[in-house]
């Protein structure tokens, strides 16, 4: 190999190994950041997943306190004392449950003390083969006392094309809108829906609920990254070292 060659090759070599220092200069503080990030996520994981269950071993709240009472009553355990309303149900159209279409049904619960109206969550249930026939919706009929947990009703992230009002009951919509179900019954509804649990008055099918990603989850994430990092300090340090050999 000619003396030019040779030069031509250790420039080369010596382009692409600033280039890879470069690289993971660049690079290394952003794996280690991500992993810092993924282990963060999982202490914050760990404390909403802990105020959860705590909020779930205070005292049950009356429906009267939803009604009335301003704050924060998420995942918080309720009792409730009233009348099913049958004439007032939704269906939370395309919920799914061991692969079969269905409908999650809120039903409008009276409050036997007259102090307003809750939405009650009961369950999924299948929806028939038809899409033009609703299924039918019996309720327990006189006055009921029920438990459940507390939920707040908000809108989804993201929902599937608006569908226009329905009308007669049930009515078929994609999430539980407030403001809509306010305008459907002409009535005050408390901000809040009560998931009624397996085994009470007017349950159908308990859905499992949806649970945010695990703490274990973003400390596997974290361990990724971490590894990644290692790696690519590693393989640097090999080519650094490789090369200030060969250059001896």
């Amino acid at each position: 190999m000619s003396l030019e060659n040779e030069l031509g090759s250790a420039d080369r070599q010596r382009r692409a190994l600033v280039a890879l220092v470069i690289f993971a200069a660049l690079f290394l503080p952003l794996l280690c950041g991500l992993g810092v990030w993924q282990l963060n996520r999982a202490e914050q994981k760990e404390q909403i997943l802990a105020e959860r269950e705590e909020r779930r071993t205070r005292a049950p709240l009356s429906g009267e306190w939803l009604s009335s009472e301003p704050g924060d009553w998420q995942y918080r355990q309720a009792e409730l004392s009233g009348y099913y309303l049958e004439d007032r149900q939704w269906l939370l159209d395309n919920r799914t449950y061991r692969g079969r279409v269905g409908y999650e049904v809120v039903t409008l619960f009276r409050l036997a003390s007259g102090a307003g109206a809750l939405l009650v969550n009961r369950g999924w249930i299948p929806a028939p083969e038809r899409r033009e026939i609703l299924p039918e919706l019996p309720v327990p009929q006189g006055l009921q006392r029920l438990g459940g947990i507390v939920e707040t009703v908000d809108r989804p992230y993201w929902v599937l094309q608006e569908s226009p009002p329905e009308p007669g009951w049930p009515k078929r919509i994609q999430y539980a809108d407030l403001e809509r179900m306010r305008l459907d019954t002409a009535l005050e509804i408390a901000p809040w829906l009560v998931r009624v649990e397996e085994g009470q008055p007017g349950a159908l099918t308990t859905l499992p609920q949806a649970t945010p990603m695990g703490p274990e989850t973003h400390r596997g994430y974290a361990v990724q990254w971490f590894g990644l990092a290692l790696v690519l300090l590693i393989g640097t340090v090999i080519a650094v070292v490789k090369t200030r050999k060969e250059k001896a």
